[in-house]
């Protein structure tokens, strides 16, 4: 008796309603948490496709972006590319226009040629005469052949002709030829020279006429390359 009056008396703690509160507390809370991960996870998935979708757009107007700087850059490019060509274009004109300009002359190989071909013993001593028409550049041309046919020992005569050819003459011809072997030492160089003395409209004379001469016509006009 004495000992199931003693556990009668034990006092258990928390009380019932403590526990009953407690438990009542515990169990809304989990709940709670339960339904804030839920919507957590919700708003996790959710917010993560938004920024997955914010980045796509992103990316793709930076591409834009790249794509659009490659074609302005292609453009520049394509646009410098026809400048330096049309630069090119203008300067090869101008060197050309300079080079008609510049003055004829026997460049130091062919005036080498045509002294090899005139400085031999038959032709030493021989008459030849070397006009050109009134002209001052057509002149200088003909005393430079002058002085290289002299040092090849000929008998040179270098003048400018009274009297002006009609219609004008260009180039070079040599319509004296009593001389045929001093003719063909001398003529081919002269068509084959860089300068380029190519007959115009003055007959080259025959074997037999007299005397050898050479005449020098004007700068063929300029003519623009297309």
């Amino acid at each position: 008796m004495t000992n199931g009056g003693s556990q009668g008396d034990t006092r258990m703690w928390p009380s019932v309603d403590v526990a009953t509160r407690l438990y009542d507390l515990a169990n809304t809370g989990l709940v709670i948490s339960l339904v804030v991960g839920a919507i957590a996870t919700v708003l996790v998935v959710w917010m993560g496709n938004m920024k997955e979708s914010y980045l796509r757009l992103e990316l793709s107007s930076t591409a834009q972006k790249a794509s659009e700087a490659d074609a302005r850059a292609a453009v520049a490019n394509e646009r410098a590319s026809n400048s330096e060509t049309a630069t090119e274009m203008l300067r090869a004109k101008n060197l050309e226009l300079e080079r008609w300009l510049a003055p004829r002359e026997l460049a130091p190989n062919d005036a080498a040629t045509l002294r090899a071909a005139t400085h031999l013993p038959q032709f030493k001593g021989r008459q030849i005469w070397i006009v050109s028409v009134e002209d001052a550049e057509a002149l200088r041309l003909a005393q430079q052949l002058g002085v290289i046919l002299k040092a090849s020992g000929l008998d040179v005569t270098v003048g400018m002709g009274g009297t002006p050819i009609n219609p004008p003459m260009y180039g070079a011809a040599y319509p004296a030829t009593g001389d045929p072997d001093l003719f063909k030492a001398i003529w081919p160089v002269l068509l084959n020279a860089s300068i380029g003395l190519k007959p115009d409209n003055m007959p080259r004379g025959s074997e037999g006429a007299a005397g050898n001469r050479i005449v020098i016509g004007l700068k063929p006009p300029y003519v623009p390359k297309p």
